[in-house]
C-alpha cells in the first residue's frame, strides 16, 4: 500500500507544480497580448497582471481546498517515523542526550538555587532528544523540587519510577488524567511511541491496564515538522502580497513626490 500512495503523492506534487507553471505562462502571455492589442498604459497593464495573478492563485487555492476536502490531498506532508521510534530506541540522526554532562550542569544550577535554569536545561533536552526514561526522571525531580506535583508526576511516570518520593506525584497525575485518551494526549511529543513496549515495563503495564492505546493520529515523529501540501502555493501568496505592498509603497511615494514638486515648483 505504501508504494502506490507514494506514487500518487508524487504525481500530485508534480501535477501541482506543472499546473502552477502553466498558469503563470498563460496569465503572463494572455495579459501581455491583451495589453498590446488594446494599447494600454503601463499602470493599467500592471493592474491587469496583478488581478490575473490574484485570480490564478485563488483558483489554485480553491483547487487545493477541494482536493483536501475529498481526502485526495493530505493537509500536511507525511513524515516517515524513524524505525527506531517504534522500539523506543535513539534516533540515529539525532543521537542520545549527554546524561553525564547534562546532570553536571543541572546539579550545578540546583546548588546555586536556580531551579528555573535547571528546568530550562532539561526541558530543552526533552524537546531535542528521543524519549529516554532517565532524562524524564531527571526533569520530574526538578519539577517536584519546584512544587509542580502534577507535571512532575507525568515525567516521573514516564521514567518508570517507583520510589516513594515519586509515587505520590505519579498518583496525582494518573488520577487527574484517568481517561485513556486524555492520558495519551498529555504525553510529550517525543514520548508518543508507536508501541507501548517502547516504555519501561511498569509504564507499559500501567498503560495497558488503563486501556491506553497509541493513537495513529497522535503519534508524531520526533523529527516531524509538518509542512502543508503544496506549500509553494502559500509561498506564492506571500510573494504576491509582498509585491503588492512594495508596488503600493512605490506608487504612493511617486504620487507624493509629484504633488510636492507641483506645489514647490508650480
Amino acid at each position: 500500500m505504501a508504494g502506490p500512495k507514494r506514487v500518487a503523492r508524487a504525481l500530485l506534487r508534480w501535477s501541482g507544480a506543472v499546473l502552477g507553471i502553466v498558469s503563470v505562462l498563460v496569465v503572463v502571455g494572455g495579459t501581455v497580448s491583451f495589453a498590446r492589442s488594446r494599447g494600454m498604459e503601463p499602470r493599467i497593464f500592471g493592474g491587469w497582471v496583478l488581478l490575473c495573478a490574484a485570480l490564478s492563485l485563488g483558483i489554485l487555492s480553491l483547487f487545493r481546498w477541494a482536493l483536501r476536502s475529498v481526502g485526495v490531498l493530505p493537509r500536511t506532508c507525511p513524515v516517515r517515523q524513524p524505525a527506531a521510534a517504534s522500539a523506543g530506541l535513539s534516533y540515529p540522526n539525532v543521537g542520545a542526550w549527554n546524561e553525564e554532562d547534562t546532570r553536571t550542569r543541572v546539579e550545578a544550577e540546583i546548588r546555586l538555587g536556580r531551579l528555573w535554569r535547571a528546568k530550562e536545561i532539561l526541558r530543552g533536552q526533552i524537546g531535542t532528544y528521543p524519549y529516554d526514561p532517565a532524562l524524564y526522571g531527571a526533569y520530574g525531580d526538578v519539577l517536584l523540587r519546584m512544587g509542580d506535583k502534577l507535571e512532575a508526576g507525568k515525567y516521573l511516570f514516564l521514567a518508570g519510577r517507583e520510589d516513594p518520593q515519586a509515587t505520590d506525584a505519579i498518583a496525582t497525575f494518573l488520577k487527574r488524567f484517568s481517561h485513556p485518551g486524555h492520558l495519551w494526549a498529555q504525553l510529550p511529543t517525543r514520548a508518543r511511541l508507536h508501541e507501548l513496549d517502547g516504555f519501561p515495563a511498569s509504564v507499559a503495564g500501567e498503560m495497558r491496564r488503563r486501556g491506553v492505546k497509541p493513537s495513529p493520529s497522535q503519534v508524531v515523529s520526533a523529527d516531524a515538522r509538518p509542512i502543508g501540501t503544496w506549500a509553494w502555493l502559500d509561498a506564492a501568496w506571500g510573494g504576491f502580497i509582498g509585491v503588492l505592498f512594495f508596488l503600493s509603497v512605490v506608487t504612493g511615494l511617486i504620487v507624493i513626490a509629484k504633488a510636492v514638486g507641483e506645489a514647490v515648483f508650480g
